[in-house]
């Protein structure tokens, strides 16, 4: 096997890599555009109105069965749908800010974000419910925006909460009583490896690098003892050479094995 043909390989493999990768890792959020009736402020958490298609409202109990997703700033996502008829965008998926309060108690890292009786505001699950996603975080004093505000609810009540932002990975779905209340399994089993929840996104780009990365080994391994049985087969004197060239193809492996597994960090950190 020609030792040029060998780093031509390699190269193409680094290529693809990356670009799958970089891909995948900039999909990590997508935002959609609506219209809406009154302005919205980014990390309102928001549902469908029910009157009016392609258009919001701020979340509470009474719509939490048709909400979206979070208010996010203006060209945040990476991947937008419909960014021309824009008066607000929503991220759907992927990572974003959204207010929380300890209504339902303290938000800690893993713990599902549901809809609240407050406008646009979530809270921690207790029991089943609509869910817009895991916080990536927890809510404390420290946190992006925090105070005390008074907040009314769907019911005209008053009360007194925390308030603060906090990163969300956004998911929006129903969580039945008793179900596992934290991330879904794969955020889990890397979040034990990682120590922090990462968004099913990057898991899956992570997954994807991996799987290219051991196929692209297993090719150039085989191709290279391959090849190089058969050079010494037909030529014993070539020996020297071959098995240097095959050092090489091995050296190779091991710095496409780091970039990939660099690329693997990168995206789950």
């Amino acid at each position: 096997m020609k030792w040029n043909r060998i780093r031509s390989v390699f190269v193409t493999a680094v290529s693809v890599v990356g670009l799958l990768a970089g891909t995948a890792a900039a999909s990590d959020t997508i935002t959609r555009s609506y219209q809406a009736e009154q302005e919205l402020q980014a990390g309102f958490i928001v549902s469908a109105d029910q009157n009016v298609a392609e258009r919001v409202v701020p979340a509470t109990r009474t719509s939490a069965a048709r909400v979206l997703g979070i208010v996010v700033p203006p060209n945040q996502g990476l991947i937008a749908v419909d960014p021309d008829v824009t008066e607000v965008s929503v991220a759907v998926s992927g990572n974003a800010k959204a207010w929380v309060s300890n209504a339902n108690g303290q938000i800690n890292e893993g713990d599902l974000i549901a809809v609240s009786p407050f406008e646009g505001i979530g809270m921690k699950l207790v029991g089943g419910g609509h869910v817009i996603g895991v916080a990536a975080e927890s809510a404390d004093t420290d946190s992006d925006g925090y105070t005390q505000q008074t907040v009314t609810d769907s019911d005209g009540r008053s009360r007194v909460v925390d308030v603060a932002t906090i990163d969300v990975i956004v998911s929006p779905r129903y969580v039945e009583a008793g179900a596992d209340q934290a991330a879904t399994g794969v955020q889990e089993f890397v979040r034990n490896l990682t120590g922090r929840i990462v968004s099913l996104p990057r898991i899956i780009a992570a997954i994807v690098v991996a799987v290219i990365t051991l196929t692209v080994v297993i090719i150039l391994v085989y191709a290279s003892i391959y090849g190089s049985v058969v050079s010494i087969g037909r030529n014993p004197l070539a020996r020297v050479s071959v098995l240097h060239v095959l050092g090489r193809v091995m050296l190779l492996v091991a710095g496409i094995l780091l970039f990939a597994f660099a690329l693997i960090f990168l995206l789950l950190r």
